[in-house]
């Protein structure tokens, strides 16, 4: 490590252990903050990856899972809605995340490979990197309380995906670019992040026919298990919408065939 990887872990630890705890507490009372948070993680997604990461003791030549002990913006975001949430008692369901100690467990079980590894440093660089995504997982699990938190997931999408459209649209005509990325590394991770506005969709007025927010999707599905009445348009199901009112429209004409009793 050198001078620069010294400020790098005095930066990150002023992120995680200061930045972090002090926005929750600032948001912990106000719901509309806490939503707003949720909007600055969802659009911080689309950002270029070095733009809001920065790597300590950094090996630009290694071809791993990661180059360096990986430092997010995310996380800080994240970590501070999660914080937000918990000091302001919104966190009632079970705190850790379905999933969550599966994934934990599995990338705990990869540590076995320390025992092999030529330089242990990197098997702890993919550790650190492979376990912060657990932080915005739980953030996001204990966001979503009602329907309009999925309501707010969806103009914090279509938004976002606005933007990407604005910056591919320069690329595209005035930098004269033939393979566009947006924000992105590459134009494959902008193909697949542009459908994600379509997955929520379906849900969008699942409140409408009883779904017990509190409870979850599990306990509902269990007991009241859906039943589609009349056949889907063809491709209705496939094709994402391209705007924010065809979004609506999409949600609209699949919550009418969709019935959760």
């Amino acid at each position: 490590m050198n001078g620069l990887d010294s400020i790098k872990i005095y930066t990150a630890l002023f992120g995680y252990l200061v930045a972090a705890p002090l926005l929750g507490y600032l948001i912990s009372r106000d719901r509309r903050l806490q939503s707003w948070t949720f909007g600055l993680l969802v659009f911080l997604a689309s950002c270029h990856i070095n733009k809001i990461t920065f790597m300590i003791d950094s090996i630009e030549w290694y071809r791993g899972a990661t180059k360096g002990f990986e430092v997010s913006l995310l996380i800080v975001v994240a970590l501070a809605l999660l914080i937000g949430q918990a000091l302001g008692g919104r966190i009632s369901r079970p705190w850790l995340a379905p999933g969550a100690a599966l994934y934990l467990l599995y990338v705990a079980a990869s540590l076995v490979s320390i025992f092999a590894a030529p330089d242990k440093t990197y098997v702890w660089m993919a550790t650190l990197r492979f376990f912060q995504p657990v932080i915005i997982y739980m953030a996001a699990f204990h966001f979503f309380q009602d329907a309009d938190d999925l309501r707010f997931l969806m103009k914090s999408l279509v938004v976002t995906l606005c933007i990407q459209m604005v910056v591919v649209v320069k690329m595209k005509y005035l930098n004269h670019i033939y393979q566009v990325m947006g924000w992105f590394e590459h134009q494959n991770a902008l193909a697949m992040w542009a459908l994600r506005p379509r997955d929520p969709a379906p849900a969008d007025r699942s409140h409408d026919h009883g779904f017990d927010w509190n409870r979850g999707h599990r306990h509902q599905l269990q007991h009241h298990p859906p039943s589609f009445r009349g056949k889907p348009e063809p491709g209705e199901l496939r094709t994402a919408p391209a705007s924010g009112r065809d979004l609506e429209a999409h949600a609209s004409r699949l919550s009418n065939r969709c019935r959760l009793e």
